[in-house]
């Protein structure tokens, strides 16, 4: 348990890179070592941001299908926020 935490830690810093590539995996693996609400906090404001750009589509598409993937029912008040500007642009461009 104590290694893949660390490898989380490690993988977040990869949302730094623009490669559209190595951000696909970085989504990936955020989905299968986000195990815990602490990690699950931590990635959530990447996450966010990632969700709330303008101009990276596949970006903003794969923040979205992780998010749902990592969430609980508990963190769904918090998410439901983020949800409507990525909402709202979608509709008005």
């Amino acid at each position: 348990m104590e290694q893949a935490t660390e490898l989380f830690f490690r993988v977040t810093k990869l949302f730094q890179c623009k490669d559209v590539y190595l951000r696909r995996l970085t989504y990936l693996l955020i989905k299968e070592l986000a195990n815990s609400s602490d990690t699950v906090i931590i990635v959530t404001n990447c996450l966010q941001q990632d969700i709330n750009r303008t101009d990276m589509e596949t970006f903003r598409a794969n923040a979205m299908r992780v998010l749902c993937r990592i969430i609980d029912g508990a963190m769904l008040g918090q998410i439901g926020a983020l949800r409507s500007p990525a909402h709202h642009r979608r509709h008005h461009h």
